[in-house]
């Protein structure tokens, strides 16, 4: 059967996902990566992110996804231009020694977290870079879905899977956080609710010249709907999606993503269905951009909030429709169809709408989304964006 592929690596992954000893995350820190030449010296920063791409830039090796490794690279030249040696370390290193005393923290979660920031006095000031909905909110929800997927398959109780951001971490961040900034409006609401301070950035994508070309040719007739995504399958709202496409045999659905042990126990049936598809890794650099991707006008998302997808930032700017619940977080109504309620309904009704616009309505669609990824979403757009908050983090 087609989905016993993902079975072996998804088991391989989880076994992986459940072990968590100290232990140094390749590539090692990056430690004083230099302020900008000309800067006012500030003192020094420590960046809990991803130190690789930072590496790879020095080497002239640009990143090719945006979040989390664009994003990385984006703070550390912030941090430079605002006159900060920076040590740059992974979020789940477990091995890192501070180097002394920082005058300011930047941190993504991660298990590395809550042992960095209690070394860190009291005083330093703590930016928090949150990609999801506050975690006391997203689990709630997470739990309520997992739930109502058990009640609608007539399955025992689905228990959510363990999230690779543990709640731990994410609530000592918090406690030590001088200011949230968060990715897309919804993102950034729920930590305001929860009591913290925060502010709000957009996502960002990288597109190559051949696929800035794209928006360019007449879209094709395809009744192909694009969903990616990692693991968190029933977060990201896949149960209901294939549940949608197995009433709606004309439309078909594409996916590339892992599938957990859970969601394949749940689907294995449908997922054999015709009309529903997997991208292979091997595919997603060649066969996706030019068959998978000329046969799916359209993205779909019907997920939680996971701070403005980076494989839906990306599609905007390649001519894609999306397909979206309010929680997708992207920042206009005129280039996207709405999924009025997260729903197997709500998925189908939305999805037979798409499926019957006129090509014409199509394009303009495409070609508002593009008008809202260039607006809202490019590297540049980010890059001011992190400078803003610096100098206000600063003068404060």
């Amino acid at each position: 059967m087609k989905c016993d592929y993902w079975q072996a690596r998804l088991d391989n992954l989880w076994r992986s996902r459940h072990k968590r000893p100290a232990v140094r995350i390749s590539p090692p820190p990056l430690c004083g990566f230099p302020a900008t030449e000309g800067a006012a010296p500030r003192g020094r920063a420590l960046l809990i992110f991803v130190p690789g791409v930072v590496e790879g830039w020095r080497a002239g090796r640009l990143p090719v996804y945006f979040n989390p490794h664009g994003a990385s690279l984006e703070w550390a030249l912030a941090l430079a231009r605002q006159g900060f040696e920076t040590d740059i370390v992974h979020y789940e290193d477990g091995l890192f020694e501070p180097r002394g005393d920082y005058q300011l923290v930047v941190a993504h979660v991660g298990s590395a977290v809550s042992r960095l920031l209690q070394l860190q006095a009291r005083e330093v000031p703590i930016i928090r870079y949150a990609t999801t909905a506050h975690w006391q909110w997203f689990e709630e929800q997470t739990a309520s879905r997992y739930q109502a997927l058990a009640v609608r398959r007539g399955l025992p109780h689905l228990p959510s899977p363990t999230r690779v951001l543990r709640s731990e971490d994410e609530q000592t961040l918090d406690g030590r956080a001088s200011l949230v900034v968060g990715l897309g409006r919804m993102t950034t609401r729920k930590y305001t609710e929860a009591g913290l301070s925060a502010v709000c950035i957009n996502n960002a994508a990288y597109i190559t010249p051949a696929a800035a070309e794209a928006i360019r040719k007449p879209m094709g007739s395809g009744k192909g709907f694009l969903y990616q995504g990692g693991i968190a399958c029933v977060q990201k709202g896949l149960d209901l999606l294939i549940e949608a496409f197995a009433q709606e045999r004309d439309l078909h659905l594409y996916l590339d993503t892992p599938l957990e042990p859970d969601v394949l126990a749940a689907y294995r049936s449908e997922l054999a269905l015709p009309n529903i598809h997997f991208v292979r890794p091997s595919l997603r650099f060649a066969a996706v951009r030019r068959r998978v991707a000329a046969a799916c006008p359209f993205l779909i998302y019907a997920g939680l909030n996971s701070g403005q997808s980076t494989a839906l930032v990306a599609g905007t700017a390649l001519g894609r429709v999306p397909v979206v619940t309010e929680t997708a977080d992207l920042p206009w109504e005129d280039g996207l169809v709405r999924i009025g309620s997260p729903t197997v309904e709500g998925v189908r009704e939305a999805i037979r709408r798409a499926a019957a616009m006129p090509l014409t309505e199509r394009h303009a669609l495409a070609l508002a989304a593009r008008d809202g990824f260039m607006r809202f979403f490019t590297p540049r757009a980010f890059a001011e964006s992190v400078d803003g908050v610096l100098r206000t983090v600063l003068r404060q």
